[in-house]
C-alpha cells in the first residue's frame, strides 16, 4: 500500500492524520538540546503495488511517490512534543484485471503542523480522556494541508480534481517517551477553502469501477 499517498494525502484528511507522526521515519536524536530538528528535512521516495480495496474488481494500483519531511522539537517541550513538515508529490496508474490502463492519479500536497500549545491535564474535556487515563505532556496541534490532486482516465480526459487548504486542530497525549506519535485525544477540521478534502481511494474506487464495468 502506498504508505507516505495514504497516511498523508487520504489520511490527513480526515482522522488518520495521526498515522503521520506514528509511521514517518525517525532521524536520530540530538545531543544538545539547542539542536532545532528530532530529524532535520530529509528526502524520501518510494514506490510499489498495492491492492486499493475495490472489493472484488481485481482492480490494482501502481504507485511513486517523493518528498522532503522533517520533524522539529517544540520549544519548551522537553523533546517531547515535535512538529512535522513534509513536502510530497505522487503518480499512480490503476488497472484493471486484465492489466488493461484504467485512469492515473497524480496530486502535490504540503502538510505542516504551525504550532503546538502546552495543555495541562486539568483542561481535558472529561469526555475525550481514553478509560486508560492521560499520560501527558498533553499538547494542541494546529497544522494545514495544501495542495491538489486530479484522476484522468487513459485517454487524458479529466475525471475528478481537488484543489485547495484544510486547518486542523489536534489535542494530543504525546505520552511522555520522547518520540514521535502519540494518542489523539480530539482531532478535528477547523476550516477548509477552495474544493477539499483531497480524494480518497475509496473515491478513486468509485471511478475505477465506472471504467471497468
Amino acid at each position: 500500500m502506498a504508505r507516505r499517498i495514504l497516511a498523508r494525502v487520504v489520511a490527513v484528511a480526515v482522522s488518520a492524520l495521526l498515522a503521520v507522526a506514528v509511521s514517518m521515519q525517525p532521524g536520530q536524536a540530538r545531543d544538545s538540546d539547542d539542536d532545532r530538528y528530532y530529524q532535520p528535512p530529509t528526502p524520501y521516495h518510494d514506490s510499489g503495488r498495492y491492492d486499493p480495496g475495490c472489493g472484488d474488481s481485481g482492480i490494482t494500483a501502481r504507485f511513486w511517490v517523493r518528498g522532503v519531511d522533517s520533524l522539529e522539537f517544540v520549544e519548551g517541550s522537553h523533546r517531547q512534543a515535535f512538529l512535522l513538515n513534509d513536502r510530497y508529490r505522487f503518480f499512480e496508474k490503476w488497472r484493471d484485471s486484465k492489466g488493461e490502463l484504467l485512469l492515473t492519479w497524480r496530486g502535490e500536497f504540503h502538510f505542516k503542523e504551525v504550532s503546538a500549545k502546552h495543555v495541562s491535564k486539568s483542561q481535558v474535556p472529561d469526555d475525550v480522556i481514553p478509560p486508560e487515563g492521560l499520560v501527558g505532556p498533553i499538547y494542541l496541534f494546529k497544522s494545514r494541508l495544501t495542495g491538489s490532486d486530479v484522476v484522468r482516465d487513459a485517454d487524458g480526459k479529466v475525471l475528478d480534481r481537488t484543489r485547495g487548504m484544510q486547518v486542523f486542530s489536534n489535542l494530543f497525549d504525546t505520552l511522555g517517551d520522547r518520540a514521535p506519535g502519540g494518542t489523539s485525544l480530539q482531532f478535528d477540521v477547523t476550516r477548509t477553502e477552495g474544493n477539499f478534502p483531497p480524494l480518497s481511494p475509496e473515491d478513486v474506487c468509485a471511478l475505477a469501477e465506472k471504467l471497468s464495468a
